[in-house]
């Protein structure tokens, strides 16, 4: 692992960590020094993902639809160093053309990719 250790340690929160995206961007982020709290909903993945990165990664599983999830993720960044950025990797789809899908998979689709970070920006 490579570190920048001119760098102060500071930490990022990152949604969708266990992903296959989230959970590179997970590995970059503490290579390059930062703290990472993971947010995704699959807490075995987040478990692994946290075994390989070590001590640099911090795992909260959670929905991230959840209203309590600010409050998790206030209570988790205690005792971390500093936060500085957030980083939304969440994102799910219903697969197959976009006239077969359903009201329902539009609905889910936005209440996961669009609806968490809209409403925590807005207080």
């Amino acid at each position: 692992m490579t570190t920048h250790p001119s760098h102060p340690i500071h930490t990022v929160v990152l949604t969708g960590a266990a992903g296959g995206m989230g959970s590179v961007t997970a590995r970059v982020l503490a290579e390059r020094g930062w703290h990472v709290l993971g947010l995704d909903q699959d807490g075995a993945a987040l478990n692994d993902l946290c075994g390989q990165i070590g001590a640099r990664f911090t795992a909260l599983p959670c929905d991230v639809r959840s209203a309590d999830v600010p409050a998790q993720v206030l209570q988790r960044l205690q005792g971390l160093p500093q936060l500085d950025g957030l980083v939304n990797m969440v994102g799910v789809s219903r697969g197959g053309p976009i006239d077969s899908l359903t009201d329902a998979d539009w609905d889910f689709a936005f209440d996961v990719n669009v609806t968490p970070a809209a409403a925590r920006q807005s207080g």
